[in-house]
């Protein structure tokens, strides 16, 4: 976002920037205010800019990073599969939770490993819950786990080229995040008939409706989340993954999002 909007005030070439969520999380005030700043002088070069999702445009407003007349909505697209693979969750069987996750503070890793501690002992089925990613934090979730005894519940797989491998094996996919965009993991799951339990937060919000696609929690309640899970049962899985699916297919196609980004283009 800086090289290619310091690039167009060089080249005199007109720059569209796309957001992907307003990062400030981890900053304290000093450091915010300061990115702040920069993100407003960028603006002044930025042609137009791309949000993700409506909440994302509203943050966006508030910060006065960019004026309305140059903010335009994109949802982010994913490819959708010809056929939905069958969910095979059994109530007396093993649950299978899926999360995609760097480790880091954004994403909330540390939550991941408290919800696991309170399903051990609020579940009444097995239950396994496979960790795509890498990051930072790897090690010290690593030793969370091991601390909890949750080297049986909690599966730290890496990364991993396709994702949507783990989907069709999975019944539930969980995402911790403190904030998001628009999150692609999540749309990539949806799009596999996923059910979502997600933190009730910016860029989840936008994606997931609840109690029809899926269910949001309060961030500081892992508790909630526990609760969720644990009341499931397969004709709410099954409900939750119909509209995910549908979801999808009707606003968040890669094809809507590419034509709605030429539309951009051409026009700017």
């Amino acid at each position: 976002g800086l090289y290619g909007r310091l690039l167009a005030l060089l080249t005199q070439r007109p720059c569209i920037h796309t957001f992907h969520g307003l990062h400030v999380g981890e900053y304290n005030r000093i450091e915010k205010s300061l990115y702040l700043l920069l993100e407003k002088f960028l603006g002044r070069i930025t042609a137009a800019g791309i949000c993700v999702s409506d909440e994302e445009k509203q943050e966006i407003l508030r910060s006065k990073i960019l004026p309305d007349k140059k903010l335009c909505v994109i949802f982010n697209g994913v490819e959708v599969p010809t056929q939905i693979s069958e969910r095979g969750f059994k109530e007396d069987g093993l649950l299978k939770i899926v999360c995609v996750s760097r480790f880091d503070y954004q994403k909330y890793p540390e939550q991941i490993v408290e919800i696991a501690k309170i399903l051990k002992y609020k579940l009444k089925q097995s239950f396994e819950i496979t960790v795509l990613g890498d990051g930072e934090k790897f090690h010290d979730i690593c030793n969370k786990i091991v601390s909890g005894n949750l080297e049986n519940e909690i599966i730290l797989f890496g990364s991993h080229p396709n994702p949507r491998e783990i989907y069709r094996q999975s019944d539930i996919f969980l995402s911790t995040s403190r904030w998001e965009g628009m999150p692609m993991a999540i749309l990539e799951a949806m799009s596999e008939g996923l059910p979502i339990i997600a933190s009730d937060v910016v860029g989840h919000r936008d994606v997931i409706e609840n109690n029809i696609s899926g269910m949001l929690y309060t961030l500081k309640n892992p508790a909630k989340a526990a609760h969720e899970i644990s009341d499931l049962t397969n004709s709410v899985v099954s409900k939750f993954g119909l509209a995910s699916s549908n979801k999808v297919l009707s606003m968040h196609t890669v094809d809507r999002m590419a034509q709605k980004t030429l539309e951009l283009y051409i026009s700017v």
